[in-house]
C-alpha cells in the first residue's frame, strides 16, 4: 500500500487575519495584566540584578493590589538612597496579623538607608501589620539593618491610625533638632472613629548613633491626638543612646499627650559619646508628660550616664509630669546619676491632683561632688500626688562642697504619701534623708516623725556590683541590709526576672545576699584530680540554700552544668566527674540558684 501526505491549505481573507492578531496581542496584554497585580504571597527578593524587585520602591508597588497571605521581602545587601518622600507603607488589601508584611535583610546581608529627608525615611501612614527585623537570620536578634536620616525628618514614623507594627533589631540615627520629632516618631492620627497608632512593638533597637556624630534631641518620642489616643503600645529592650544637641533639653524616651497603656520596659539608656553636647541644660532619661494615661507603666529599665559636655547640666532619670488619674507604675528600674555639677533627680514626680503613681522596688544611686548650689534628690514629688513607694533602695553618697543639699526623698504639697519598706543609704558623706514640706530631716527616726512614714525602712548600706556603669545588682561579698526588708506587693519579679521572696529584698534586685554565702573549698588553688574519676568536691555556705555546680575546661571561658544540690550551713560534699582529658585550665564554681551573683570560683 501506498500512502501519500496530503496537505490542505485554507485562506482567510485578510480583515480576519487582522483580527486574530489583536485578539492575540489583547490576550498577551491581558495575561500581563493579571502577573503585573497578582496577589502577593510568599518571600521575595529586593535590590539588584536578579532580584525579584529591582528596587524597594518597586517592592512596595507591587503590594498595591493586595495580598493572599504573608509577604516578605528580603533585601540584598548594600546601601539604599530613599526617594525624596520617603518610603510609605500604607494600608494594604488582605492584611492582617496573620497576613503580615515584613521587610528584613537577606541571609548575610548588611543594609543601609541613607538619605538627607526633611520627612521620614520609613513612614507607616495607615499601614497595619508591618514588621521591620533589621536581622539578616531567621529569628535572629542581630541588627543588620540600619537607616541613618541626616536631614530633620525621622527615621520611621507611625502615624494616622497605624496599628498592630513591629520594628526590631534596627540601628536607628536621625538629625533632628526638634522635640516633636524622634528617631522613631509615633505621631498623631486624623482617622475617623477615634483611632489611633496602637498595639505597635518597639523591640531590640539601637536609637541612636554610637559615634554620637549625628545627634537627634530626641530618640523615641510619641504624641497623640484629641479624641485619637494612641494606645497599647510597647518600647522593650531597646538601647537608647547619644541624644540631645544643642541647647535646651534632651531626650531619650518622651511620652506627650493622649498615650494610653504605654509600656517602657527593659530599655538602656545611655550616653557612650558627650561630644558636641556642651550647652544641653537638661538631660532626661524617660519623660513623661502624658494626660491620658492608663495604667502606664516603666519598669526594667536601666539608666546611666547621662552626663553632657556642659558642667552644670539638670539630669533627671524618670520625668513624671500628669494630670491623669489613671495609676502610673514605676518598679525595678535602675537609675544611676553622677556627676559633680547640675541638679540630680533619679525619679521626678510632677503631677496633678489625685494622680496615683506606684514606686516599688527600684535602686537609685547617685554620686560625685557637688559644686556649690546645686541639689541632687533620688526621689522628688510635688503638687498633689498620691504616691505609693515601697521596697526600694536609695542611695546618694554625694558629696558636698558649699550650700549644696543632697537627699534621699524631697515631697513638698502631695495629697498622699505612703512610704516605707525601703534601703536608705547616705553613705560618708552623711546627707540628710529628705526634706517633707519645706523641713529637712537627718536621721530615718527623725524623718519618720516628720513626714509620717518608712516606719518599716531601714538606714544601712550597701555595695552594688558596679554603679559607675549602671549595674545597681546587689555585690555579694558585702552584708545588704536590705535583705527581705520589704512588703509583699504586685511586682512579683526582680529586674532580671527571678522570682521575689515573701517578704521580698528592697531595690531591682532579688536574692539571698548577706554577704559571700559560698566559698570553695576542694578543688582549690592548684589542687590535682585524677581525670574520668569521681572527686568529692567540697564548698562552704553561710546559709541553707540551692546551689549550681558547674565545672569549666578552659579557665572559664564557658561553663558546664555539673547539677545542682541543697546545700546546708556549713561544709558540703558533692560528687564531681572529672574530665577525661588532661588540662591545667580546669575550674570549678559553685552559683546560688537565686542570685547568679553570688558565686564562688576555684582559684
Amino acid at each position: 500500500m501506498i500512502m501519500t501526505r496530503i496537505s490542505i491549505g485554507i485562506a482567510f481573507p485578510a480583515r480576519n487575519v487582522l483580527w486574530i492578531r489583536r485578539a492575540i496581542i489583547l490576550l498577551a496584554m491581558l495575561l500581563h495584566s493579571i502577573t503585573a497585580h497578582a496577589l502577593l504571597n510568599g518571600t521575595f527578593t529586593v535590590g539588584g540584578a536578579g532580584a525579584n524587585y529591582p528596587t524597594i520602591d518597586s517592592a512596595l508597588a507591587a503590594l498595591s493590589a493586595g495580598i493572599s497571605g504573608p509577604v516578605t521581602f528580603r533585601i540584598n545587601g548594600g546601601t539604599y538612597v530613599p526617594p525624596a518622600s520617603g518610603y510609605v507603607l500604607r494600608a494594604i488589601t488582605g492584611m492582617s496579623a496573620a497576613n503580615s508584611v515584613t521587610l528584613k535583610p537577606a541571609r548575610d546581608a548588611i543594609v543601609i538607608i541613607q538619605g538627607s529627608l526633611s520627612v521620614p525615611i520609613i513612614d507607616i501612614d495607615r499601614g497595619d501589620f508591618y514588621t521591620l527585623d533589621g536581622s539578616n537570620g531567621t529569628n535572629g536578634t542581630s541588627r543588620d539593618w540600619q537607616i541613618i536620616n541626616s536631614g530633620s525628618g525621622s527615621a520611621i514614623q507611625l502615624v494616622n491610625g497605624a496599628t498592630g507594627n513591629t520594628i526590631k533589631n534596627m540601628v536607628l540615627t536621625c538629625n533632628s533638632n526638634s522635640t516633636t520629632t524622634g528617631i522613631i516618631k509615633i505621631g498623631t492620627s486624623t482617622i475617623s472613629g477615634g483611632i489611633g497608632n496602637s498595639n505597635n512593638v518597639i523591640v531590640n533597637n539601637t536609637v541612636g548613633d554610637s559615634s554620637g556624630a549625628i545627634r537627634s534631641r530626641v530618640d523615641i518620642y510619641a504624641r497623640g491626638s484629641v479624641g485619637h489616643d494612641n494606645a497599647d503600645n510597647v518600647i522593650d529592650g531597646n538601647d537608647i543612646i547619644n541624644y540631645g544637641r544643642g541647647s535646651g533639653s534632651g531626650y531619650g524616651v518622651a511620652i506627650s499627650t493622649n498615650n494610653r497603656n504605654i509600656k517602657i520596659l527593659r530599655n538602656a539608656i545611655h550616653m557612650t559619646n558627650i561630644t558636641g553636647i556642651n550647652s544641653l541644660d537638661i538631660c532626661y532619661g524617660i519623660y513623661y508628660s502624658n494626660d491620658a494615661g492608663l495604667a502606664d507603666t516603666i519598669a526594667y529599665n536601666k539608666i546611666w550616664n547621662l552626663n553632657t559636655e556642659k558642667a552644670n547640666t539638670e539630669l533627671d532619670g524618670i520625668y513624671i509630669s500628669t494630670t491623669g488619674s489613671a495609676p502610673i507604675a514605676i518598679f525595678n528600674n535602675m537609675v544611676t546619676l553622677v556627676a559633680n555639677g547640675g541638679t540630680l533627680n533619679g525619679i521626678y514626680i510632677d503631677a496633678g491632683a489625685g494622680s496615683p503613681v506606684f514606686i516599688e522596688h527600684n535602686s537609685i544611686h547617685i554620686g560625685g561632688t557637688a559644686a556649690r548650689r546645686t541639689i541632687s534628690n533620688n526621689l522628688h514629688t510635688i503638687s498633689g500626688i498620691v504616691a505609693t513607694v515601697r521596697n526600694n533602695i536609695f542611695s546618694n553618697i554625694r558629696t558636698s562642697a558649699g550650700d549644696t543639699t543632697n537627699l534621699l526623698i524631697n515631697s513638698t504639697g502631695i495629697a498622699s504619701f505612703a512610704s516605707d519598706h525601703n534601703l536608705f543609704s547616705t553613705g560618708p558623706a552623711g546627707n540628710a534623708i529628705g526634706s517633707f514640706n519645706g523641713n529637712i530631716y537627718n536621721g530615718l527616726d527623725a524623718w519618720h516623725g516628720g513626714s509620717g512614714g518608712d516606719g518599716n525602712s531601714v538606714s544601712g548600706y550597701m555595695t552594688f556590683a558596679g554603679a559607675i556603669g549602671g549595674d545597681l545588682h546587689i555585690h555579694t561579698r558585702e552584708i545588704f541590709s536590705g535583705e527581705s526588708i520589704g512588703m509583699a506587693s504586685g511586682v512579683r519579679s526582680d529586674y532580671d526576672g527571678e522570682t521575689r521572696a515573701n517578704p521580698p529584698d528592697a531595690g531591682a534586685d532579688e536574692g539571698d545576699f548577706n554577704g559571700a554565702g559560698l566559698a570553695m573549698i576542694f578543688p582549690n588553688a592548684g589542687d590535682t584530680c585524677i581525670i574520668s574519676y569521681p572527686a568529692q568536691a567540697r564548698f562552704s555556705a553561710n546559709r541553707p540554700m540551692t546551689v549550681n555546680v558547674q565545672l569549666s575546661l578552659d579557665g572559664g571561658a564557658t561553663w558546664l552544668d555539673r547539677g545542682s544540690v541543697t546545700a546546708s550551713a556549713g561544709i558540703n560534699i558533692i560528687p564531681l566527674m572529672m574530665p577525661d582529658t588532661e588540662t591545667s585550665r580546669a575550674l570549678v564554681r559553685v552559683v546560688s540558684a537565686r542570685n547568679r551573683f553570688e558565686a564562688d570560683t576555684s582559684d
